[in-house]
């Protein structure tokens, strides 16, 4: 690699590392299956990225749905993608808590949204233009910690369960605040924006984990 993501590698060497496995090219079909635990094409999730206006829906179980049938508290932060048809397809009617974030396949890290006119950036029911101008991987990030603290805060021993869905690494590739000088050494620009896209990526992960 270019650069390095210690964290991300760090969770991976500690995790579960999968040596046959298959993967969508796109988000949506991806998703589905991270959501639900079913095949793309079972859900009917394996065609095209959903857009605005499509019916589509995750009409099944959700991990987020079997969490809460077994007492634990629940989160959704960052892209969604799989259904926004109606408040039925959202998070917040599938088994979490609480949500924040966007419900398309794409969208500007700092505007969170196309234009002002079609703010695609919720918490919870209500659209949160309060956020815009923040960078998304900072935002998802701190909101993460903050709902981790007052969730166990709240409750003496707490079952928690959170769905951190950024949305990094993807387009448009909007570099985020500050220098990153892991990523000076690459020469073509887009490629040295991706570079600290993913940094920014890999430290708000070391910050959530800790």
């Amino acid at each position: 690699a270019e650069y390095s993501t210690p964290h991300i590698s760090k969770l991976a060497k500690a995790g579960v590392q999968l040596n046959q496995s298959y993967a969508s090219t796109v988000c949506s079909p991806s998703r589905a299956s991270l959501l639900s635990s079913r095949y793309a094409y079972h859900v009917g999730m394996d065609s095209e990225v959903l857009k605005r206006g499509d019916a589509r829906c995750l009409n099944v179980t959700t991990v987020g749905q079997q969490m809460k049938r077994n007492g634990v508290h629940t989160a959704f932060i960052g892209k969604q993608d799989v259904g926004y048809s109606s408040w039925a397809c959202t998070p917040n009617c599938n088994g979490f808590d609480y949500f924040l974030g966007f419900y398309g396949p794409a969208q500007y890290y700092y505007l969170h949204g196309v234009s002002p006119q079609s703010l695609d950036f919720h918490e919870n029911f209500a659209q949160a233009p309060q956020y815009v101008g923040e960078y998304s991987t900072n935002l998802f990030t701190r909101k993460a910690i903050e709902w981790i603290r007052n969730t166990t805060n709240a409750n003496p021993n707490p079952s928690t369960f959170l769905y951190f869905s950024t949305q990094a690494v993807h387009t448009p590739l909007d570099a985020p605040p500050g220098n990153w000088p892991g990523c000076s050494h690459i020469g073509d620009t887009n490629r040295r924006t991706y570079c600290a896209i993913a940094q920014s990526l890999d430290e708000g992960i070391g910050n959530l984990t800790q």
